[in-house]
């Protein structure tokens, strides 16, 4: 594994194409290439807005790599020595990936099947050589140390990895306290509060909980079709279907609460559950993790200038969860698919029986899982790459526990790889750069900026081809996730 990690990305050293913006650097890549560039008269010479000050660490290790190796700064050098760096780094993730199957003491196909499930696809495979100058794959690489450390309870090393995540990917200081303050070994006993399952009457909150985006959206799409603008949403939108696909979006988010929250605890069992989780946490490491707030903040704080533009606020944020999934009917999962593959043909199909090996990962993955789960309808399909190890792992033990045959590893082997290599072009995108959306030039898609019309009719037919044939052949084999697996509340 680690030698196709290295064939593939020596294939783009040396013949493959770049992105053609920028000279190579790209948008996002134009900020990190001036910092690899000039690291300490940028970082210390207050020239870096309060967001981007929370990825400096990758321009760092280029910049300290090409000053220990006495490599010529300029542009062209800072991108060849991003696509080294990626390389080892997705080496490094390939050697992490094992450590965590030993753990798990996973057949040899459910390794294979991992390392496809996480490296072959286009938000790494492909836009890690094609697009190097970013921080997602210091956060990918980051994200199994972080997995690694929670599941040998390894906690040096999590306050190492969250301090260095704190600085390469807006999110991973929540996660690593949370993992911080709640060891793989906290698992509260979630039965006693009752064994049988609570009817929706008394469950009634979870479909509060969606409400507010709900309300949002219906607010904004009521605004838009009165002829007035919504900011920040650029892409084409289907206004026949505006409505249906905020109630979807408010459907699937109920769905989701029904069966993550505990389906034998009603409101008043929370009160209780909340009590008993805080009274059990360890004094050690609520020290520990006030101390690395203060100081990551602290540090983000000096060297960050508020004075420049900036704008990702929370409020932003619930705004984008709350339209951009409903741009078109259920957009974010066809986006999550053709970025990741098949991994999230599996969560979408089997969300339920995923949070139930996910809560074996511990309370403080179970806890945290509920922010990449919110931000998927943001769209922005490389923002939870960093989660990605955490998303890959419950997959793996999911299709482990119903021990699938290996025809079905070829048949996701090759989804992924077709995935990887035949990315959906983009048409109609409001922009004026010429050629910006031919193929390897389709960077929009990577942020924001979901698909047109006609892409994502021909997106929703093929990603529901592939997933009708794939659960074909799930029941052609006689394996089945449904039968084979348990949830334990």
């Amino acid at each position: 594994m680690p030698l196709i990690i290295l064939v593939w990305g020596g294939f783009y050293f040396f013949y493959g194409p770049i992105i053609n913006v920028d000279g190579g650097l790209g948008y996002d890549g134009h900020y990190y290439g001036h910092y690899a560039n000039r690291f300490i008269s940028m970082v210390f010479g207050d020239k870096i807005d309060s967001y981007r000050i929370q990825r400096i660490f990758p321009s760092f290790m280029v910049y300290l790599g090409m000053n220990i190796l006495n490599i010529k700064n300029s542009f062209y050098n800072i991108i060849k020595f991003f696509q080294i760096y990626n390389l080892v780094l997705l080496q490094i993730s390939a050697l992490l990936w094992f450590a965590i199957a030993g753990h798990f003491k996973l057949k040899l196909k459910y390794v294979w099947l991992g390392f496809v499930f996480w490296f072959l696809n286009f938000g790494v495979a492909e836009l890690s050589f094609y697009y190097p100058v970013l921080t997602d794959a210091t956060a990918l690489c980051l994200g199994f140390f972080l997995l690694y450390a929670h599941l040998k309870n390894k906690l040096l090393l999590k306050i190492v990895i969250t301090f260095c995540g704190s600085f390469t990917w807006a999110g991973f200081l929540i996660l690593g306290i949370i993992l911080i303050l709640f060891p793989v070994s906290f698992k509260p006993e979630l039965s006693e509060y009752g064994t049988q399952k609570q009817s929706l009457k008394k469950r009634f909150f979870v479909f509060l909980l969606p409400l507010p985006f709900f309300i949002e959206g219906i607010y904004h799409f009521r605004r838009f079709l009165n002829n007035e603008r919504i900011p920040y949403i650029e892409t084409d939108l289907i206004n026949q279907t505006l409505y249906i696909s905020v109630f979807l979006n408010f459907l699937l988010m109920a769905y989701f609460f029904s069966f993550y929250l505990p389906e034998n605890m009603s409101l008043k069992d929370y009160p209780s559950l909340i009590r008993k989780v805080f009274s059990s946490l360890n004094f050690k490491n609520i020290l520990i993790c006030i101390a690395l707030f203060i100081t990551v903040t602290g540090i983000q704080r000096y060297l960050g200038n508020e004075d420049l533009p900036t704008d990702n606020s929370f409020s932003k944020m619930f705004y984008l969860m709350s339209l951009y999934g409903a741009t078109k009917p259920l957009v974010y999962v066809f986006l999550y698919i053709n970025y990741f593959g098949p991994i999230f043909i599996l969560f979408f199909l089997y969300m339920k029986k995923f949070t139930g090996v996910l809560y074996e990962l511990g309370f403080g993955v179970y806890l945290f899982f509920i922010i990449p789960f919110l931000t998927i309808f943001a769209t922005e399909s490389r923002m939870n790459l960093y989660f990605l190890p955490f998303f890959l792992l419950p997959a793996i033990l999911m299709l482990s526990k119903a021990d699938i045959t290996g025809k079905i590893c070829l048949i996701l082997t090759f989804i992924a790889f077709l995935f990887s290599k035949i990315y959906i072009p983009m048409f109609n995108m409001p922009d004026s750069v010429p050629n910006k959306l031919t193929f390897h030039n389709q960077i929009l898609y990577i942020n924001f900026f979901t698909i047109s019309n006609r892409s994502y009719l021909f997106l929703l037919i093929v990603i529901t081809v592939i997933t009708l044939l794939l659960l074909y052949a799930f029941k052609k084999s006689g394996k089945s996730i449904s039968e084979n697996f348990s949830k334990p509340f």
